[in-house]
């Protein structure tokens, strides 16, 4: 697993980590309640670069600090801190937005 990290948005703090095994990098954002949320990551051309860096040990995490920042302001904006713990929902960013899968 990656070491987590922490980003502050209107601040708060929230503790992330990103990890890939396949084409599609996976973030998970830690919660402190439980519950994690887990997302699935369509990279840009400018982030798959990043991600063949961390496939070949040269990044600490499979996605940019950057496109972390945004995933988890998307969660927050579309409410999915406090409904996403009890759901079966599957989440996806991809072209700067989260969609359910």
């Amino acid at each position: 697993m990656s070491k987590s990290k922490l980003v502050v948005i209107d601040n708060k703090n929230y503790e992330w980590y990103a990890t890939q095994n396949d084409e599609h990098p996976d973030f998970c954002l830690v919660s402190k309640e439980g519950g994690d949320i887990w997302v699935q990551v369509c990279l840009s051309d400018s982030e798959k670069a990043h991600s063949l860096q961390y496939l070949g040990g040269r990044a600490d995490q499979a996605i940019p600090d950057e496109t972390a920042k945004r995933i988890i302001e998307r969660i927050i904006y579309k409410g999915y801190l406090k409904s996403y713990k009890d759901s079966d929902i599957g989440l996806i960013f991809f072209d700067g937005d989260l969609i359910e899968n």
